[in-house]
């Protein structure tokens, strides 16, 4: 009784609101004498009746039904793979439909006339699909699969973020579509919507016994004469498929799913069907009260799925703190075989050289190749110095932050756009230029250096109970950059005259930089350059552990402290000139670990080196790929970076 009581109560906190602010929208909208003749007889020449029946009804329908699709869909995939945080959201699945539906968009629109649905449903399931490769070495652990989602999806939304800003023609549509907007002009989304859930529904209720018993251990159900493969492969390919129509009716609506099943099971459902039949209905009614919260205080500006983001990040934390750890502690000290000599850090230097040389006289122009002619590379050396400067800086910052992440959690998998660095760095750009109105660089730096930093205090307290297992750190980490994501999307749909602004720097552009900011970003680098001697033995020592470093004299807590606060600092530097997505800070201490630098001091400097070539690469791949348009340089690191990461996650 005390179960259903909760149960009946959130149904009322949930459905009372919602059914107020529709009953004063339609009232405001229309007078209740004419919704009768607007539902049964509509009015061709009265716009507010038009309105009502085709734009106002119809997103009522779509948002209930979308919230219950989305919802089934999180409970199938979290039963079937045992993932309490699994929904297509952070499986990469709603990513993959976005990205899949972009391109196609762009590049054969007539595609679309045979179903966005099957589209978005082609890549949600290659995007899920990957996945699920890639976890499978792990037997399907819960973290390497919300890792490895996370990572999907971030390295799709880079390579969406790489079309709009080439097709701009594009831009407004396909973003207001991807921020989920769940504003309609007609009843196809809802009938379409329906066809997809409806038939899901049915069979998830035949299939209940079956999908309950996903929940055992494998050998258990097949005791119990249940083939687990097969029922898993059906229940994937129905949450796959629900995610996939969602996508493609009213694009990313985050979180619900994950937040539905969480209210069932605090309102005390247990089994399966419990859970699943709760759920359904509380997702519907949640996404209809944010999309009507959105209306009544944003009306017309805010997708309803930038609101669920920013809802949904915080609760994905709680959940987060209630996994078991599964990460084995695993140390990135090397062994010292093949040590690199004075030969590959010359050889290095060499070609940091060479790539600025590259990138600074050699290019495209209107009159064909430039290969460095002397009146050409003067004219254009004083637009072209400050970027590459501007990108070896950020390069070097995103390295030196990255291998220092990487030393004091003993994680190969660290760096600042996983540990939620970077995205704590763009929140804080964005709280400031939400709450000031103009651009002021030196202020902006402060932002997101105390961004980066209270991002990592955050994660900190987030995981000192657990002694920092590195599966939460991941796990929070990613959150935080999925809540500067949901952030960034209210905030570019607000309208603010800088929005312009705001998306160059968040596809890592270095268009835009001034010379004064190259230099001064050179000089941070080069700061970040004195530090590592001084913090050599401290992060030679802490990848050993707790024990050791304690016993030797080093005084772990303020160590591990001030470390990660030189890392958020760096980050929040490197963040402010190329924007949140590169991984540079992921790759770079890898491949100097690969070159064979193991030496703390020489592994830090060659992987500074690293990172300044691979972002001086890629601004210049980004200035001639596609002249002349211009393809931001974080954006294009993050591309290089993103397999990275998902090839050794696959390996770990």
């Amino acid at each position: 009784m005390r179960r259903n009581g909760r149960y009946l109560a959130l149904l009322a906190l949930l459905a009372v609101p919602s059914a107020l602010l529709s009953i004063h929208a339609a009232l405001a909208l229309l007078p209740l004498h004419d919704w009768p003749t607007a539902l049964l007889q509509t009015d061709l020449h009265d716009p507010a009746q038009l309105l009502a029946r085709h734009s106002f009804l119809p997103q009522l329908a779509v948002a209930l039904v979308a919230g219950a699709a989305l919802s089934l869909s999180g409970v199938l995939l979290q039963q079937s793979l045992k993932n309490p945080i699994a929904e297509p959201t952070t499986l990469g699945t709603s990513a993959g439909a976005g990205l899949a539906l972009t391109i196609a968009t762009i590049f054969a629109p007539w595609m679309l006339e045979y179903g966005r649905e099957l589209i978005s449903l082609f890549g949600a399931t290659v995007a899920t699909a990957s996945v699920l490769m890639i976890a499978g070495r792990g037997r399907l652990s819960v973290s390497v699969i919300l890792l490895a989602g996370m990572i999907v999806s971030m390295t799709a939304s880079a390579t969406t973020a790489i079309f709009l800003s080439l097709f701009t023609d594009y831009m407004g549509e396909l973003f207001v579509w991807q921020s989920g907007s769940l504003v309609q002009n007609g009843d196809r989304s809802a009938i379409i919507l329906m066809f997809w859930f409806v038939p899901a529904a049915c069979l998830t209720v035949l299939l209940r016994r079956p999908f309950s018993m996903l929940g055992l251990e494998d050998e258990a159900a097949s005791s119990l004469g249940l083939k687990p493969w097969v029922f898993r492969l059906i229940a994937i390919s129905l949450a796959i498929s629900l995610g996939a129509s969602v996508a493609a009716a009213v694009g990313v609506i985050a979180f619900v799913g994950l937040a539905a099943s969480a209210f069932a099971k605090a309102t005390g459902a247990r089994s399966f069907g419990q859970v699943a039949g709760r759920a359904t209905i509380i997702g519907a009614l949640l996404l209809l009260l944010v999309d009507r919260l959105s209306d009544a205080v944003f009306p017309g500006e805010l997708p309803a799925g930038s609101l669920t983001a920013l809802i949904g990040a915080p609760l994905l934390f709680l959940l987060i703190r209630r996994l078991p750890g599964e990460f084995r502690h695993r140390s990135t000290v090397n062994s010292r075989k093949h040590p690199a000599g004075v030969a590959t850090f010359l050889g290095a230097c060499v070609v940091i050289i060479t790539l600025s040389m590259i990138s600074l006289a050699v290019g495209p122009t209107a009159g064909g190749w430039s290969t460095g002619a002397v009146s050409l590379a003067w004219d254009t050396l004083e637009y072209r110095w400050p970027r590459v400067l501007g990108a070896a800086s950020a390069g070097i910052l995103l390295a030196l932050a990255g291998g220092t992440m990487q030393k004091i959690t003993a994680n190969p998998l660290a760096a600042p756009e996983a540990l939620g660095v970077s995205g704590g760095a763009t929140i804080g750009v964005l709280a400031l230029l939400t709450v000031t109105g103009g651009i002021d660089q030196f202020h902006l730096a402060l932002a997101a250096a105390l961004g980066a930093v209270g991002a990592g205090l955050l994660v900190n307290v987030l995981t000192r109970n657990d002694s920092f297992a590195a599966d939460r750190l991941l796990l929070c980490g990613l959150t935080v950059t999925m809540l500067a994501t949901g952030w960034a999307s209210v905030f570019l749909a607000t309208g603010d005259p800088r929005t312009g602004w705001v998306m160059s720097w968040l596809s890592g552009s270095t268009y835009r930089l001034a010379p004064h900011q190259a230099m001064f970003a050179s000089v941070i680098s080069l700061a970040a350059f004195a530090v590592i001697p001084f913090a050599e033995r401290w992060l030679t020592i802490l990848p050993l552990g707790k024990t050791v470093a304690s016993s030797v004299g080093v005084p772990v807590s303020a160590a591990w402290g001030v470390s990660f606060a030189f890392a958020a600092i760096a980050t929040g530097a490197a963040t402010l000139l190329i924007g949140p997505l590169s991984f540079i800070g992921l790759t770079a201490p890898h491949l100097a670990r690969l070159l064979g630098f193991h030496d703390t001091r020489c592994q830090m400097f060659a992987a500074a080196w690293i990172g300044a070539a691979i972002m001086i690469l890629a601004d210049w791949l980004g200035r001639i790929v596609v002249f002349p348009w211009e393809t931001p340089a974080g954006i294009f690191a993050a591309l290089l970076g993103g397999p990275y990461m998902l090839w050794a996650l696959r390996r770990r």
